[in-house]
């Protein structure tokens, strides 16, 4: 399959990078620069299995636990009117954080639940090991940074509240903890023919027996990858998670300060496409992209975005292949995405369901 990189990626479902909040990319910088996670606690239930003090086996001092530091945050306490960021800003996050709830948190804390705590210095921290050059487009999307730090520790919070054994380590833990959440997810032969029939330009002449096996393992990826971030965007329902609601405030305006949320936002549905130059089925986009924006001027926004240049909102989007297309309708909401060059036809349909005027 030539030309397009949806189908060569690596199955990034179970790397922790990953799991970050499902953002790929932010997940990658952050680890290319060094960035660690704040600390990493479990939840109380782990306190009567695993050992509060240890001895650290290079200078032989005591050393606190997981489960001690679980102990020592716990679940915050959240007035029962506090909304949450979906009902504040609705567009703002996909995420983990977003059914988390909005109250007055302590100084300098910007997220707690319980064994889990992020504060200020965490993020400082995390800032000051990025590369000059990604700080300040970093530094405007801290909210994001927050979400994609905190998910990682609530993930594995949730896991070892549920393991029925909290003592193995985070990777360990966290393989087991989806691989019993995506375990019955299966492909059937309908969805193979579906998407060969609908990429059949990217199979570079192969049969459908041929590409039968890769295209299963596609989607089943695909699948199992969608199934885990669903999970993730649920965590603010399943536990209680407390955000500054002062501190958000003031993140808000420039996180949702981009082409995407100003268009998602304007009151008409828009059709999003991110891609690079260079790229075949990218390029292929470009003359059915202005077909589109003139047919529909003023019915639709169409908006391209390059992922070279904002690495962080492709991040936020989810982009793990391009062309990657994503629609929404007049209120914003997320309708369908795609990875791949879509034809004219298909297209349009989307663009009906988002409510489009033909």
């Amino acid at each position: 399959m030539k030309g397009n990189n949806n189908m060569n990626e690596q199955n990034i479902l179970w790397s922790r990078t990953a799991l970050i909040a499902g953002f790929t990319t932010i997940g990658l910088v952050l680890a290319t620069a060094g960035c660690g996670s704040s600390e990493q606690t479990s939840s109380t239930d782990a306190a009567d299995s695993v050992p509060a003090v240890a001895k650290d086996v290079q200078t032989g001092e005591e050393a606190v636990q997981p489960a001690a530091l679980a102990a020592a945050i716990p679940a915050p306490e959240v007035p029962a009117d506090a909304l949450t960021l979906a009902d504040v800003y609705p567009t703002l996050s996909a995420g983990a954080l977003r059914y988390a709830r909005l109250t007055e948190l302590p100084d300098g804390v910007l997220l707690q639940a319980e064994g889990v705590s992020v504060t200020q210095g965490d993020l400082e921290k995390d800032l000051a090991d990025v590369p000059p050059k990604m700080r300040e487009e970093m530094q405007s999307n801290a909210f994001f940074l927050l979400e994609q730090k905190a998910t990682m520790e609530l993930v594995t919070a949730m896991a070892r509240r549920e393991a029925k054994d909290p003592s193995v380590d985070d990777d360990q833990l966290l393989r087991g903890y989806f691989d019993n959440l995506t375990q019955g997810v299966s492909v059937t032969d309908d969805e193979i023919s579906t998407f060969y029939a609908q990429n059949g330009n990217m199979m570079g002449g192969a049969s459908l027996e041929q590409m039968k096996p890769r295209i299963r393992e596609h989607l089943q990826q695909q699948k199992q990858q969608e199934m885990v971030e669903s999970h993730i965007a649920d965590l603010g329902r399943k536990m209680t998670i407390a955000l500054s609601e002062t501190w958000v405030k003031e993140q808000a305006a420039a996180a949702l300060d981009n082409i995407v949320d100003k268009a998602r936002t304007s009151g008409i549905p828009t059709f999003v496409n991110f891609g690079s130059e260079g790229c075949i089925p990218c390029d292929k986009m470009i003359p059915l992209r202005a077909e589109i924006k003139k047919e529909y001027a003023g019915k639709l926004n169409v908006v391209f975005v390059p992922v070279n240049e904002e690495r962080m909102l492709s991040s936020r989007y989810g982009v793990r292949g391009i062309p990657h297309l994503v629609f929404f309708d007049k209120d914003g909401k997320q309708v369908h995405t795609h990875t791949g060059f879509m034809p004219k036809e298909q297209l349009e349909e989307w663009l009906a369901k988002s409510g489009v005027a033909m």
